[in-house]
């Protein structure tokens, strides 16, 4: 699979976990600017997932995600790191933010 099926398809199921907790996010906010905190965690979670197929680099992930740089994408990934996702959205079931 290329960088942008892979990046696709773990931006699909980053979505889906949300939804299924009944917060929408557009695959367009994931991959564009928006700083909603929200967003930020999902974004962050989507660069940790690809980071860690090991089959993404830093540049193509941060290319994906809305032109960042690949430091910007090494300090998404460190933040997404030290909760895991599953606690985030977790968190977020329970009304925080």
């Amino acid at each position: 699979m290329h960088a942008k099926g892979l990046m696709a398809e773990i931006i699909g199921s980053v979505r889906e976990e949300y939804e299924d907790l009944g917060v929408s996010i557009p695959s367009s906010d994931i991959r564009g600017r928006s700083r909603v905190r929200v967003v930020s965690q999902a974004r962050a979670a989507v660069a940790r997932r690809a980071y860690e197929t090991g089959l993404v680099t830093l540049d193509t992930i941060g290319a994906e995600l809305g032109g960042r740089d690949h430091s910007t994408v090494r300090y998404l990934i460190i933040q997404a790191g030290g909760q895991t996702h599953a606690d985030r959205v977790a968190e977020l079931a329970k009304g925080g933010e």
